[in-house]
């Protein structure tokens, strides 16, 4: 009875890790995007927030993205970006890379342009 106890309280806890992750795309292909809800933040009229992607490539992988998001002219910066050897951020971290400083424009109808409407419009 105790070893069942712990396998559903270790079953409990792993759900509840994805619970702040909302899927906000999924492309042909099968890649997922989600974002950090509880982690979406404003500061100095720019959001911030924790994006993530599972590929459907077959590989098994994911990433996790720090953003900073302009609502007002519809641009963002990835801050951060950490890659894994596992879907939803977990597993053996493969890589981390912190890319240029520079803001780059969504393209209507992409996974930036959701994520940034997204955040824009649920930003606490």
């Amino acid at each position: 009875m105790k070893k069942l106890t712990i396998l559903l309280f270790s079953i409990l806890i792993s759900f509840s890790s994805y619970g702040e992750w909302v899927q906000v795309s999924k492309g042909v292909s099968g890649t997922t995007t989600f974002i950090n809800i509880d982690k979406i933040k404003e500061n100095n009229d720019y959001i911030y927030y924790w994006a993530l992607t599972n590929y459907a490539d077959g590989s098994n992988e994911s990433a996790q993205a720090y953003r900073q998001s302009d609502c007002a002219v519809n641009r963002f910066k990835v801050l951060a970006f950490y890659s894994y050897s596992e879907p939803m951020g977990s597993g053996r971290p493969a890589s981390q890379f912190t890319p240029p400083d520079e803001w780059l424009y969504a393209i209507p109808n992409t996974v930036d342009d959701t994520l940034l409407t997204y955040t824009c419009n649920n930003v606490k």
